[in-house]
């Protein structure tokens, strides 16, 4: 690794903003950036407000130019493809609202898709005239499985005269955090006739990316959440042959090309003529908001060149403290680690630990329908104890996911372990009914 710190406490002490004695083991919901990069947006800030039309209308536009080159680079793809989005939600809701749907028309989805996105696939649903269905898989599942599960979704929707129109599924999904056979999946859909819809919002920063191999037809990722960026930055991804579909960026703003129509008034631009294209022009300007965060990508892959020994170091590191921390707290806990038999979901920056908690109606059991109390008191009292606990209840038991950005080492998984591990057994006496 290039000269620098450890990866671990030292690094999170030196370079990061956490307050004393915060250990980040919910990384995965809103990331983190360091010193150097929280500079670069206050700089960035300070040259807007020098001269705020003069870096709105003129200096903003040409370093986006360079920011989405730069995220190109990382994705394998051709600028002209990408754009930047606060976040992957707004991506979901730009593709899906722009395509335009017919009665027949099916979209795909798992049971463990981001929440975010089924609500946007539930108003699609309620908007439109399209329809939605569920892949029947259980998890945790062998690769082989899910991607049977899958085409046997899609023969089934057309066995029913209708057109499974888009699917849409993880590199690493949200709660639980597993790493899909997204690669499969995409290939899968290409031979089904299926569109892909890619959601990366975990995936950049955390596992390596090639889009110019796989070649789904729509991704996005948060650049937010493990490429040490700013909050909102995300990308959006759509090929030059779907770009034609896009018509307005959300909420609809300057970009938009109005079709000509009899007595159609023309409508003008009042920005500087974009570079770029079509799809870059609309989404150059959505608006007035503050998107320095976009043009901050530079100094954060700087950062993570020269400081933490670049992208392979780091996803390694991720992955293999994954694993074995996560090992290292089911074992404090007692339980075990969300994987399948060849272990290929555990192959990211997340584990997955079951919760010592039973729910039932017998002895020593938790009544069902205390899991929303259980969820919050866990919630509340891991922030008093300087952390933050992400988990999920699915299939009869509560999973514990646990981040593991380079900010970390096994020591402060351990130290939450222990911390979980007595918040279980206050549970179990039942001090959560009384809060």
């Amino acid at each position: 690794m290039a000269e620098g710190p450890p990866y671990g406490k030292a690094l999170r002490e030196k370079h990061f903003l956490y307050k004393d004695g915060y250990v980040p083991l919910n990384h995965g919901s809103f990331g983190a950036f360091p010193r150097a990069v929280k500079d670069e947006m206050i700089r960035l800030l300070d040259q807007c407000e020098g001269d705020v039309d003069g870096y709105i209308r003129y200096v903003y536009p040409a370093e986006l130019e360079k920011a989405r080159q730069i995220a190109a680079d990382l994705l394998n793809v051709d600028s002209s493809t990408v754009v930047f989005v606060p976040n992957a939600t707004t991506a979901i809701n730009v593709v899906l609202r722009a395509l335009t749907w017919k009665p027949e028309d099916v979209i795909m989805y798992l049971d463990i898709t981001y929440s975010g996105f089924e609500k946007t696939v539930e108003y699609i649903v309620e908007s439109t005239p399209a329809s939605a269905q569920l892949v029947d898989i259980k998890w945790p599942c062998e690769t082989d499985e899910l991607i049977a599960a899958f085409e046997k979704t899609a023969q089934d929707i057309r066995a029913k005269g209708q057109n499974p129109r888009l699917a849409i599924f993880d590199t690493i999904t949200s709660m639980p955090g597993i790493r899909l056979p997204y690669e499969q999946l995409t290939r899968k859909s290409k031979e089904l006739g299926v569109l892909s819809f890619l959601d990366g919002a975990q995936g950049i920063g955390q596992i390596e990316i090639d889009l110019g191999t796989i070649k789904p037809d729509f991704f996005t990722s948060n650049l937010h959440k493990w490429l040490f960026v700013p909050r909102g930055c995300a990308v959006l991804y759509v090929p030059e042959e779907h770009q034609a579909e896009i018509r307005s960026s959300i909420p609809t703003s300057h970009g938009y090309k109005v079709p000509p129509r009899p007595g159609q008034r023309k409508v003008n631009n009042p920005f500087p003529p974009a570079t770029g294209n079509a799809f870059h022009e609309l989404f150059n300007f959505v608006g007035t908001t503050n998107n320095d965060a976009y043009l901050t990508l530079s100094t954060a892959m700087e950062f993570r060149k020269t400081v933490c020994g670049g992208e392979k170091a780091i996803i390694d590191y991720s992955i293999n403290l994954a694993k074995t921390g996560g090992d290292k707290a089911a074992q404090i806990l007692g339980t075990e680690v969300f994987d399948n038999k060849s272990g290929t979901l555990r192959q990211c920056a997340f584990a997955n630990i079951r919760l010592p908690l039973e729910y039932g109606d017998g002895p020593g059991q938790i009544p069902p329908e205390d899991i929303g109390k259980v969820q919050q008191f866990i919630a509340k009292e891991s922030v008093k104890a300087g952390t933050f606990f992400a988990f999920v209840f699915y299939n009869g038991a509560h999973w514990w996911r646990i981040s593991t950005p380079v900010m970390l080492d096994e020591a402060d998984i351990v130290w939450g372990a222990q911390i979980m591990k007595g918040l279980c057994e206050r549970v179990r006496n039942e001090e959560y009914a009384s809060q």
